[in-house]
C-alpha cells in the first residue's frame, strides 16, 4: 500500500480523510480508508493497494464476472419485458455501422465478447484472473491475462474499447487512459461505465452505499470528475448517461438492514431476492436517472 500524496484526477495537493470502512461485499479483513480532493472532490483509495494486492481481495471462485454463462442466449422478447417491468437496465454502448475490432478491458470470462463476435467482430479481452481468462480463450476470445499496459497491443489497433464497471477497480486511471488513447483508432470509441459517488443513494447511505465497494474499488468517479479525468487525456466527451439499476438500490438497504438489524457487515440477504422490491426499486432507479442522480454513469468519448 502507498500512501498518495497528490490527486490523481488534477494534481492537487489538497487532499482529506473522507470515509474508512470494512468490505461489505467478500470478507476481505480489515479497515480501508479513502481520500477526497478538496478541488475537484475525486475520492480515492489512501493508501492505494498496488495490483498484487488488490488481486488478493477479490473472492476467486465467487466473483461475479468469472462465474457468467459465457454461452447466455439474448432473449429480445424476455429483455423487453424485463426492460417494461424496470427489472433490466440495458447499457447505452455506442453504434457502429459495421463490425470491426473491440476490446474489454476486464472482461472477466468474456461473456460480453462473445455476441459481438458473432456479429463478425474481431474481439479481444484484458482481464487479471487467470481462471476467467482461461475460460474465455477456449472460446476462442483472445483474452491477455494482466493488465492493459501489459498486454503490448499494437497502436491505433481498437475501433472500439469497452471499460464496463472496471475502470474503478484499477489503481492507475491516469496509466490506463494513456494507453487506451494509444490503441485506440482516430475517432474510435471508448465506452466506461462507473458507479456515480453524487447519486442520491451514495449522499444518503455514505459507508453503506452498494457501490462504494472498498477495497476492491479503488476510485470512486462523479460525472465531473469523470469528465475532467477524460478531457485531460485528450478525449472528446460524446454522451453521458446515467444508469443505475434496482441493484444498488436494494443493495444498500440490505447493507444497511445487516449492519444496524442483524449487526453484521455483509450485503447478503433477502431483500436483493425478492423480485416485488426489484420491480419497485427498478422504478425509483430509473426516476434518479431521470434526475441526473442514478448510482451509474455511463460515458462514450472519442479520440480527438
Amino acid at each position: 500500500m502507498e500512501v498518495v500524496k497528490k490527486c490523481p484526477c488534477c494534481g492537487s495537493l489538497d487532499l482529506s480523510s473522507f470515509i474508512k470502512t470494512t468490505d461489505k461485499h467478500y470478507g476481505v479483513i480489515g479497515e480501508f480508508t479513502t481520500s477526497q480532493c478538496n478541488d475537484c472532490r475525486l475520492v480515492f483509495m489512501n493508501p492505494m493497494p498496488d495490483n498484487n494486492e488488490l488481486s488478493e481481495f477479490y473472492p476467486k471462485e465467487s466473483y461475479y464476472s468469472f462465474k457468467m454463462d459465457i454461452e447466455k442466449e439474448n432473449n429480445t422478447l424476455k429483455e423487453k419485458i424485463l426492460e417494461l417491468l424496470c427489472v433490466n437496465f440495458p447499457l447505452h454502448e455506442p453504434k457502429f455501422n459495421s463490425s470491426g475490432v473491440l476490446l474489454d478491458v476486464g472482461c472477466g470470462n468474456g461473456y460480453r465478447l462473445l455476441p459481438y463476435k458473432n456479429k463478425g467482430w474481431s474481439v479481444h479481452g484484458v482481464e487479471p484472473d487467470v481462471n476467467a481468462a482461461q475460460i474465455g480463450n477456449l472460446n476462442g476470445l483472445n483474452i491477455h491475462c494482466g493488465t492493459l499496459n501489459t498486454a503490448g497491443y499494437e497502436e491505433n489497433q481498437f475501433d472500439y474499447i469497452f471499460s464496463n464497471h472496471s475502470f474503478e477497480h484499477i489503481n492507475n486511471p491516469n496509466e490506463f487512459l494513456e494507453e487506451c488513447y494509444r490503441v485506440l483508432k482516430d475517432n474510435g470509441k471508448l465506452f466506461i461505465g462507473v458507479p456515480n459517488i453524487d447519486g442520491t443513494i451514495a449522499k444518503l447511505a455514505k459507508e453503506c452505499w452498494f457501490y462504494f465497494g472498498l477495497p476492491v474499488h479503488t476510485f470512486n468517479y462523479s460525472s465531473s470528475t469523470l469528465r475532467q479525468i477524460l478531457e485531460k487525456h485528450k478525449f472528446k466527451v460524446e454522451n453521458l448517461y446515467y444508469n443505475s439499476s434496482w441493484v444498488g438500490i436494494l443493495g444498500t438497504l440490505q447493507i444497511v438492514f445487516n449492519k444496524y438489524i442483524l449487526k453484521k457487515s455483509s450485503s447478503d440477504g433477502f431483500l436483493l431476492k425478492f423480485k416485488p422490491l426489484k420491480i419497485m426499486m427498478g422504478f425509483l432507479a430509473k426516476l434518479l436517472n431521470s434526475l441526473q442522480k442514478g448510482d451509474c454513469i455511463e460515458i462514450i468519448v472519442s479520440k480527438k
